[in-house]
């Protein structure tokens, strides 16, 4: 889908574990996990693997660990993708997850349709459809994308915010 419509796709591991809390050596391993079905994917339609992204924007809190990796990455061809907008999804889905968890299923439906039109302007306004593919691939079903509501991420709770974010999500 994002290849079709003109996208390039980058690494981003195997499996999302953060430069922040595990060992460089386990992070260089995931890199090249994580590459043989982008590789694949982009190969298809006349492409390489150019980019990374850090799990969690995490890019290590060791200066000497931060370096070795960058080394790395620029070793096997990579560029690090940067980031101009972190829209911070990841409270929509700890807060969904809670909702759930508390029998709440209004606020669930509110997060999850909030969550579709957050995500909808940076795939385009004709690109909908592949919002809503999105919040049903996260677990949010076909809730997403019925109009804006009053929960945004403002709204989340700060304590919630506040919470989540000290958590080892590594």
């Amino acid at each position: 889908m994002w290849l079709d419509a003109g996208h390039d796709l980058g690494n981003h591991t195997y499996s999302h574990r953060s430069l922040n809390t595990r060992p460089l050596e386990e992070l260089e391993q995931d890199v090249v996990r994580g590459e043989p079905v982008t590789r694949a994917l982009l190969a298809e339609k006349g492409g390489t693997l150019r980019y990374f992204r850090h799990p969690f924007l995490q890019v290590g809190l060791d200066l000497d660990k931060r370096h070795a990796f960058e080394t790395f990455l620029a070793g096997r061809g990579y560029t690090v993708a940067p980031v101009t907008i972190d829209n911070d999804d990841y409270i929509y889905a700890f807060a969904y997850a809670d909702a759930l968890r508390r029998g709440d299923q209004e606020t669930a439906a509110r997060l999850a349709s909030d969550l579709g039109d957050l995500l909808a302007p940076s795939l385009g306004a004709d690109r909908r459809p592949e919002a809503l593919a999105v919040t049903r691939s996260a677990g949010l079903g076909d809730q997403g994308l019925r109009g804006p509501h009053a929960v945004t991420n403002a709204s989340v709770p700060h304590t919630l915010r506040a919470d989540y974010s000290r958590r080892d999500r590594g």
